[in-house]
């Protein structure tokens, strides 16, 4: 009776469909190089039909297999895998591989045998990359090639040349050497040999010669390995331990001593290469018992830096180790070594001070011996290895080690006085913050002892412009130049001494010293920088003295300067540089109300404005208020988006805020919602503002930030997320009495404060709050329309401020049921400012009057305050 089929089972497949699926395995698994799977899928497939195609992919795959088994250190299994190939297609010509491996193996007639029968079906290259390993068989002398070989064969011809290069090289006979090496022909079995002496006898005058020869040398080559080892020998000697560390015996020991290291410190290597990695104890016996090689105070030193991991407990290791027990000296290095460890720097600080106050106490001799250079050293140390007083200013807080740090480094000059980065380093270090006072002692003392240092000099101009003093900086410049004529920089420097000065005699109403020191000024601006600031100020010096001279001379300038509102700032910035107002100089030239500028005065505009800004000044009031009105007018111009931003972060910085207003609108009607103008938009209209911005303005902010984030424009973002933070509702208020919410909110707790926390009673806390943000405020927060809050400014009139706080917190009470009980929790990290129940996760989000409230039937309903 026959079986019936499954309902449903699938239909058997046909041989030729299996044979195509498992082709399909079969070659699959070539590609992804699992060799084992591939070969048992082509013996499968041949089992269905035996093509000649199938039994070359087999073939492959058994030679894919026994590399990979080679590779895992398992020869004879490779060798069974290659014979088997050869039985699978023995039309294919003996693999390089696999005549290798016999020969590794000691096979040598093998693989002369394959050579008999593979005849010329041998491919050149990996013809002659086997005979280079059958010569070098030879040269070390294996008689089973010599044998096997006929005797015209060139390995054997050419094998006592061979052997006579390297007998020369061992004996260092260049002269033999080059003659046995011109003996060997560029197509000889010992070509590779000839390129790796080549190299060897090349590598201490030309190594990067060398290096070209090695590179010349196969990795088929019977020559490689030796290549390989010289290749490590002949590397920096700093880094030879490292590139040795995964090489074998052999090829260790062989580039160690081609590298020029004898039998001694080549076992002294090998003992510290065993125990490197079994922990401090072990390398601490070690160095105790190689002492007297490695040298007494070497050996000490490294044994006190192992020690520091797990100091003050690893102490005992040395004495267990055979050393002697730490001296107080000792101690106090490896407690410095163990604080630099610490991400506090004032462990580090007082650690480096612990140890020098002992060397200080103990004697450190003469400034300059090797005792006080010692005590040099320590003081400067943490400053060194951190590089901290680089680039920073001095700090009014205590808690900054800069000070500290700074004290250390001048306390050091007491003892290396002859140390030249330290006093410019230091004198840097005060001209940040203005300490002159402490600056000009230590250029006194450095210039003393460095007087043609161009470093110090430099440093002694800008000490000297920062105090005012001119007539010193222009000194100083002068003698920076007679050392260094093509300094453009200290040129630069004395061209603006002299405009300074001048300016400065000016203000003092004397006009003969001021044009003076005008005409010096122009004597050294050889490069025409200065030449237009120049001329403007010639032309208002004409105009204190003469006004119709000046008013001529400037309206020619102005005239040359192109006119418009370009012109119009270089002029009021040169008034206002000599103390006169803007107003003045505008109307000797007729321009005394500035009009609004064209397309292409408004890009000269904004380009010398940056520039100005650039110098590290800023726009006075007076400027901004000139200025501000008709750069407005100017945003109607159409610039691209990259000349719009660089347009609102210009007038940023020069505080025009009107302009970047009006810049910023009409940006965002050509690109709506650019995060970048958005931000714009929002500062320049809270600028000067103390209301809190509504909730429809914040959240146009954090839409925008959002947007930045999508984009990737990070910078954007950042500087979305600091205004946001601006507004953010603090998670304490400083004016509060007792710390309000100093310890309520406690990050680490998800379930909220613990209302038994807070220092003070909520009506008391909120009463708090309302009196200082003010009672508007705080309803504007809630999101109370301004309608509303007209309202309650009228009730507050009648029944008065402290009856109208009372309707507030009563009001509170009403809308927040649990509101005696605590507080709303605090805001968590990643929704910095944002209320409970927030946007999305990755996007600040405020909620909106508007927005829907989620459901939440098992929370409070709580009173929106932020």
């Amino acid at each position: 009776m026959k079986k019936p089929r499954k309902v449903g089972a699938a239909a058997p497949k046909s041989p030729q469909q299996s044979a195509a699926a498992l082709l399909a395995l079969a070659q699959g698994q070539a590609a992804a190089g699992r060799w084992r799977e591939a070969t048992a899928a082509f013996k499968d497939l041949l089992k269905i039909e035996d093509r000649p195609e199938w039994r070359l992919e087999l073939a492959a795959a058994y030679a894919g297999r026994a590399r990979e088994l080679a590779a895992k250190g398992m020869p004879k299994e490779a060798l069974t895998l290659w014979e088997n190939r050869a039985l699978v297609a023995p039309q294919l010509p003996p693999e390089l591989d696999y005549c290798a491996l016999l020969l590794r193996q000691g096979k040598v007639q093998a693989v002369l045998d394959l050579l008999a029968r593979a005849g010329g079906r041998l491919e050149g290259a990996a013809l002659t990359a086997l005979r280079s390993h059958l010569a070098a068989l030879h040269l070390a002398g294996e008689a089973a090639v010599a044998a096997g070989l006929a005797a015209d064969d060139p390995i054997r011809v050419l094998g006592p040349t061979a052997a006579a290069a390297l007998d020369a090289y061992c004996r260092g006979d260049d002269a033999a050497l080059h003659e046995a090496l011109a003996a060997i022909p560029f197509r000889s079995p010992y070509r590779d040999l000839a390129q790796v002496l080549k190299a060897l006898q090349r590598a201490p005058a030309a190594p990067a010669e060398a290096a070209a020869l090695l590179e010349r040398v196969g990795d088929d080559s019977g020559f490689a390995p030796l290549r390989r080892a010289c290749t490590l020998a002949l590397g920096p000697p700093e880094t030879l331990p490292a590139r040795l560390a995964d090489a074998g015996d052999q090829t260790r020991r062989f580039a160690l001593t081609l590298a020029g290291w004898g039998d001694e410190r080549q076992a002294l290597w090998e003992e510290t290469h065993r125990v490197g990695g079994t922990g401090p104890q072990a390398l601490l016996r070690l160095l105790q018992r190689r002492r007297a090689l490695l040298g007494e105070d070497w050996a000490r030193r490294q044994a006190l830096r192992l020690l520091v991991p797990g100091f003050p407990k690893s102490a005992a290791l040395i004495t267990e180790g055979g050393g002697r027990r730490l001296s107080p000296d000792e101690r106090l290095l490896v407690t410095a070594w163990h604080a630099e460890e610490s991400r506090n720097p004032w462990d580090a600080i007082e650690a480096w001070g612990a140890y020098a106050d002992h060397l200080i106490e103990t004697g450190p001799g003469p400034a300059g011996s090797d005792a006080a250079l010692r005590v040099a050293l320590v003081l400067r140390r943490v400053d060194s290895h951190h590089d901290f007083l680089s680039g920073v200013a001095p700090s009014q807080d205590p808690e900054n080690p800069d000070s500290a740090l700074a004290d250390a480094l001048a306390l050091s000059l007491t003892y290396d006085p002859d140390d030249r980065d330290t006093y410019e380093r230091l004198v840097r270090y005060y001209l940040r913050g203005d300490r002159l006072k402490d600056a000009r002692p230590l250029l006194e003392q450095g210039l003393k002892r460095f007087p043609k240092d161009l470093g110090l000099l430099t440093a002694a101009m800008d000490a000297a412009l920062a105090g005012d003093a001119f007539k010193k900086a222009a000194r100083y410049a002068h003698e920076i130049l007679a050392l260094d004529p093509i300094n453009s920089g200290a040129r630069e420097r004395l061209v603006k001494a002299h405009l300074a000065h001048a300016r400065k005699q000016v203000r003092a109403a004397r006009y003969d010293l001021a044009r003076k020191e005008l005409d010096e000024a122009g004597q050294w601006d050889q490069d025409g920088r200065r030449r237009e600031q120049r001329a403007l100020f010639a032309g208002l010096l004409d105009l204190i003295e003469d006004e119709s001279r000046g008013r001529d001379t400037l309206r020619a300038q102005i005239a040359a300067l192109g006119g418009g509102l370009s012109a119009a700032l270089a002029l009021s910035l040169e008034a206002f540089a000599i103390g006169r107002t803007a107003a003045w100089a505008l109307k000797a030239v007729g321009s005394a109300k500035p009009q609004a500028p064209t397309q292409a005065d408004l890009s000269a505009f904004l380009a010398r404005l940056r520039a100005y800004l650039e110098g590290g000044e800023g726009l006075a009031t007076e400027l901004q208020r000139l200025f501000d009105k008709p750069l407005s007018i100017a945003a109607k111009w159409p610039l691209t988006l990259a000349e719009s931003e660089a347009a609102c972060d210009t007038l940023r910085r020069a505080g025009l805020t009107l302009a970047r207003q009006a810049f910023a609108a009409a940006a965002l009607k050509r690109w709506p919602d650019t995060p970048v103008f958005v931000l714009h938009q929002f500062e320049s209209r809270r600028t000067g503002r103390r209301s809190h911005p509504d909730r429809a303005e914040l959240g146009r902010l954090e839409d925008a930030w959002a947007r930045a984030r999508e984009a990737g424009d990070e910078r954007t973002a950042h500087r979305i997320e600091q205004v946001i933070d601006q507004y953010a509702p603090p998670p304490f208020f400083p004016g509060l009495p007792g710390g309000f919410f100093t310890d309520a909110f406690d990050d680490d707790d998800d379930d909220g404060p613990d209302p038994g926390q807070f220092p003070m009673p909520p009506d008391a806390a909120m009463r708090a709050i309302i009196e200082i943000m003010g009672i508007d405020q705080v309803l504007k927060i809630a999101g109370l329309s301004a309608q509303e809050r007209a309202e309650f400014k009228r009730r507050e009139r009648e029944v008065g401020r402290a009856r109208m706080i009372d309707e507030v917190l009563e009001l509170m009470r009403e809308e927040l049921p649990d509101f005696g009980a605590g507080m709303p929790p605090a805001p968590g990290p990643g929704t910095r400012g944002a209320p409970p129940g927030g946007g999305p996760k990755g996007k600040r989000k405020t909620p909106r009057a508007t927005d829907p409230e989620p459901p939440d039937d098992d929370a409070p309903e709580q009173f929106e305050l932020f």
